[in-house]
């Protein structure tokens, strides 16, 4: 018999001719219903197929079908082993198309290739049914630091996986890799690599069922950055607030010169009990903030261990210092962690704005280097 698509080859086929005759009647038209879903189907994908009124040989089969195929080009297929009524689990064809599942009755009896009931159709596509979305955050990061992945509509199999690749790299020259079991979105962690350079993060379908090294869906880039901490001026904060308290909002002058109009990350990282640990062994990239002409930010970092940073504009705490001259901007900070340790900061420019402290005026940075830092975090 020709067959289509994936085959149940440990399932003995239906037998060509039987040594006892038998006459079956046939149960068409005797209220056999077949429901399968979804359906609309990626390849590999599962597909649940419901079923009521058959008649009860054990040799009952059904099978999948290409739509307006011949009742002997079937594809994966299982016998009813005398259930009237069930549910059966099929692998959508790894060939897109519109396709059916078909019920017979009797094989063994003599029930031959006339189909006795047809399913609703399955449409097999290549573009996601639900849309697929990797979001890797944050987008700078120094080699050891962790990074945030989250993603949704993974197709569900406990062998659709997400491995982190540097750009370009083959789909199977992976690093850090994990099984996604079942979920169709969620969270996972992975820790920045040793070696400096642009990455993303990939999603592949069903290993397990042959979905092989062919990625669906692909993050956003994240630049693994060595030397960015070493390059920043960097200045420590206390944890004891008290140690500003003649200062206005507890906050201190990030440094005694402004900054030019622009975007900056704020990096913010451990100092030590001293504050001396400089630049830091580790730290965290915040932003981009735009700094706009003439005014005036300030930048708390925040508990646990100084993960957080919450970065204001004009807060009114700061009405009482002076405002910047035009095209500066004046940055304030303090560190507002629990216990003995300070955290250092510092701000790293991205961008120098535009007239009237926008930024504009710029070619797209990702037509001339995508894996450059600004087509990164502004691309």
């Amino acid at each position: 018999m020709k067959q289509i698509g994936k085959v149940r080859s440990e399932i003995v086929r239906p037998l060509a001719a039987v040594s006892i005759l038998l006459i079956a009647v046939s149960s068409l038209g005797m209220g056999q219903t077949i429901s399968a879903s979804p359906s609309v189907a990626n390849p590999w994908d599962e597909i649940a197929v419901s079923y009521s009124g058959a008649p009860g040989f054990d040799s009952d089969w059904m099978a999948i079908y290409r739509v307006d195929s011949a009742n002997e080009e079937y594809g994966e297929w299982y016998f009813l082993n005398g259930n009237k009524s069930g549910t059966l689990t099929f692998t959508a064809p790894n060939e897109v198309g519109s396709y059916e599942f078909r019920m017979f009755e009797n094989w063994a009896g003599g029930g031959g290739y006339s189909d006795i009931a047809k399913s609703n159709v399955v449409r097999v596509q290549l573009e996601p049914v639900n849309p697929i979305a990797i979001t890797a955050s944050p987008r700078l990061v120094a080699p050891g630091d962790l990074i945030g992945v989250t993603y949704s509509g993974a197709p569900g199999f406990d062998s659709d996986w997400i491995g982190i690749y540097r750009a370009g790299a083959a789909n199977d020259s992976y690093g850090e890799w994990y099984w996604l079991n079942g979920n169709m979105s969620g969270s996972l962690t992975f820790t920045a690599p040793d070696e400096a350079g642009s990455y993303e993060f990939r999603m592949f379908r069903n290993w397990a069922g042959g979905g092989g090294y062919n990625d669906i869906a692909r993050s956003n880039m994240v630049l693994v950055n060595t030397s960015m901490a070493l390059g920043c001026s960097w200045k420590s904060f206390t944890p004891d607030q008290t140690a500003f308290a003649g200062q206005p909002g507890d906050v201190f002058p990030l440094r005694e010169n402004d900054f030019v109009a622009g975007s900056y990350l704020v990096l913010v990282g451990p100092a030590g009990d001293d504050g001396l640990d400089l630049p830091p062994a580790t730290w965290i990239a915040f932003g981009p903030y735009d700094l706009k002409g003439g005014h005036k930010y300030k930048a708390s970092i925040e508990s646990p261990e100084g993960k957080f940073l919450r970065f204001e504009e004009d807060s009114a705490d700061l009405l009482s210092y002076s405002s910047p001259q035009a095209g500066f901007a004046r940055v304030y900070a303090r560190n507002d962690c629990a216990g003995d340790t300070w955290y250092a900061i510092c701000l790293q420019l991205i961008k120098v704005a535009g007239g009237g402290g926008s930024v504009g005026g710029y070619p797209d940075p990702c037509e001339e280097d995508p894996a450059s830092l600004e087509c990164i975090l502004f691309g």
